[in-house]
């Protein structure tokens, strides 16, 4: 019997469920080193920590020509397009699309989430949400 080339959406919610674990697992290493380290210091440099697990992340999943998360990979799932299925495009052209989304997975992935962790952390270190309204 032929397999579905096209896997499950479990399949693929299982491997988004792995990078995430994997994230708090790496994370919870991190914070282990910095047990030892004033509350303070590693409170201040958190955002940091996440964006730089992010970027693993992110270099593992666009690292050569198989594009996968390290999820994907461990249930052996590969990203493939409809076009992929009907014809193959040209190399440079898909060389060029996969560019693109790693660019955008980066901004996604990487840079927004590191932008919104920091702005939070300056707002609290200002207590934003415990000033007076109209107060600078």
């Amino acid at each position: 019997a032929m397999e579905d080339p096209l896997p499950c959406a479990t399949h693929q919610l299982d491997a988004q469920q792995l990078d995430a674990d994997l994230m708090r697992a790496l994370g919870a290493q991190w914070k282990r080193v910095f047990t030892h380290m004033s509350r303070t210091v590693a409170d201040a440099i958190e955002p940091e920590r996440e964006a730089l697990l992010r970027l693993l992340i992110w270099c593992l999943t666009f690292r050569g020509r198989n594009v996968r998360t390290p999820g994907q990979a461990l249930q052996n799932l590969r990203l493939v397009s409809a076009r992929d299925e009907v014809a193959q495009p040209r190399r440079a052209a898909r060389q060029q699309l996969l560019s693109r989304a790693a660019v955008l997975e980066l901004l996604l992935a990487v840079l927004a989430p590191w932008v919104i962790d920091r702005l939070r952390a300056h707002a609290s270190a200002r207590r934003w949400a415990e000033a007076e309204p109209g107060s600078a």
